[in-house]
């Protein structure tokens, strides 16, 4: 028995020796949650961006053919802006994706609709005839595949907007949210390209001595 540890005390004339109590030990802090790898992600989307690419240069092939017409269909111009989406998208799952990461992943994957959304509300004049649902879906998927609407997406919304609030409203808030997307995707805000420029300018800002 180590005596060294003992504790001497004196209570009501009686002196008596105990040992400390131990402290409990400390709990280790919880390692962090291993998180699953994002490049698998990244690379899907640059194959799709690859098959979209081929698709704008009119590549012959039956996926390539089947995948163009099935993006024009639901985003009309929109598949014009998909394959630099999906290169973003992808440039998002590499780099820093524990940052804003769903909300990243989701500003990108709005960008190809809301470009379609923009060029629905500028140039789309077709008529809308179709009296049920499913007829107003095959009208805007097949104008989506023939580029005179938005498709079933772009072109449904579009159309929304431009009924609910008149293109003059519908046209800058869905430019608005176009920016807004793209910069979210890149994490980036107007305030924080504000501030880069602002330190730019005082960096290159050289006081004259005299």
């Amino acid at each position: 028995m180590d005596t060294s540890k003992l504790h001497a005390v004196y209570e009501n004339g009686v002196l008596t020796l105990t040992m400390p109590k131990k402290q409990p030990a400390a709990k280790a802090a919880p390692a962090p949650a291993a998180t699953a790898p994002t490049w698998p992600y990244a690379i899907v989307c640059i194959v799709l961006s690859l098959l979209a690419f081929l698709g704008l240069f009119h590549a012959e092939g039956v996926i390539i053919d089947g995948f163009a017409g099935f993006l024009c269909g639901i985003m009309g111009w929109g598949f014009w802006a998909f394959p630099f989406a999906m290169l973003l998208l992808a440039w998002v799952f590499v780099r820093n994706p524990e940052r804003h990461f769903g909300l990243r992943v989701t500003a990108a994957l709005l960008i190809a609709p809301l470009f379609g959304m923009i060029v629905h509300l500028m140039l789309c004049r077709v008529a809308f005839t179709a009296q049920t649902f499913g007829a107003i879906v095959g009208q805007l998927y097949d104008g989506g595949k023939a580029l005179t609407s938005g498709g079933v997406i772009s072109g449904g919304v579009g159309y929304l907007l431009k009924a609910g609030i008149s293109v003059y409203a519908a046209l800058p808030l869905t430019m608005a949210a176009f920016v807004v997307c793209v910069l979210g995707s890149m994490d980036l805000t107007v305030g924080k390209i504000a501030a880069w420029s602002r330190a730019r300018r005082e960096a290159q800002y050289v006081p004259d001595d005299g």
